[in-house]
């Protein structure tokens, strides 16, 4: 199991955020989002396996008075990570109370970052709970809940979530969501005056070309991809004949690799996601094509 969220609000499970695109605040995807206390939760969890949660969050210098960013399982004693600023002083990084307030016996001091990404990542392993804050542990306590829900909240202007990932399997703290841009290479799908595409008979295709040579450029051809998500707005089925999208992806010899697929919901407007784990560079995406097949 893999979910990841570059920032967009329309992407979690309980969209219960505010949107925020602009560059600071995620130079990665320009897409990050704030939540306020009164709606907090953003994500239904239950921790029968090993859990790994990954956040990053923009925190601005500029905010004043007492404010405080949060992201954790729940909001009871020793639930995750909170940050806290007042007044003119610096942000300060902890585990919660049950007040969200920086706990008194913090591992070590963790480095906080004004006006910069800081990297959070929770461990749950079903015995216990870890959190690092830009790779320095805030918090190592037995944990045995199973059912949570992932809270997070911050103000809109002093703290922006985005980067986040959920997963199953070890997350490195480095990991971020980057946008991949694409172009429509080739498509039976009948095109609808909206610009949207209808498909009336399994097989039909939407196929786009990777760029990944400008994230090559940017970030080099050995960077690690751990996994590749897609999003469908306005994706749904009418009938119970064609009831799902597939994914691909085609090498240049046109040899496919599927990579997932996801149940199309009898809602208009519904917004879909497909997400799949990977382990390739970004050099193996070179020549590409990825792919969506009505079936």
């Amino acid at each position: 199991m893999r979910y990841m969220n570059p920032g967009y609000v329309s992407w979690l499970e309980r969209n219960t955020a505010l949107a925020v695109q602009e560059e600071t605040g995620n130079p990665y995807a320009k897409a990050s989002f704030y939540v306020t206390k009164e709606k907090t939760c953003v994500y239904r969890l239950n921790l029968e396996k090993e859990l790994y949660i990954k956040a990053s969050l923009w925190l601005y210098s500029t905010s004043s008075t007492y404010t405080s960013c949060y992201i954790g399982a729940g909001t009871g004693y020793f639930s995750g990570v909170v940050f806290n600023k007042r007044d003119s002083d610096k942000w300060k990084a902890g585990y919660a109370n049950s007040a969200w307030n920086i706990g008194c016996n913090v591992v070590r001091e963790a480095e906080v970052k004004d006006n910069a990404l800081n990297e959070i990542l929770l461990h749950f392993d079903g015995e216990k709970i870890e959190a690092f804050v830009n790779g320095t542990c805030v918090l190592d306590r037995s944990w045995t809940n199973k059912d949570i829900d992932l809270v997070i909240f911050s103000d809109e202007g002093k703290g922006h979530w985005s980067n986040l990932i959920i997963s199953d399997e070890p997350i490195d703290i480095r990991e971020h969501v980057i946008e991949l841009p694409v172009t429509l290479a080739d498509v039976t799908m009948a095109e609808q005056e909206d610009g949207g595409y209808s498909s009336n008979k399994a097989g039909q295709i939407l196929q786009y070309v990777l760029d990944a040579e400008t994230l090559i450029k940017k970030y080099g051809e050995d960077s690690l991809v751990t996994g590749i998500g897609f999003q469908a707005e306005k994706a749904y089925r009418n009938g119970d004949l064609l009831t799902r999208l597939e994914e691909y992806l085609q090498a240049e010899d046109g040899t496919e690799q599927n990579i997932g697929s996801m149940s199309l919901p009898t809602t208009d407007g519904q917004v879909i996601l497909g997400l799949s784990a990977e382990d390739i560079t970004l050099a193996d995406m070179a020549d590409k094509k990825l792919g969506y097949r009505s079936s």
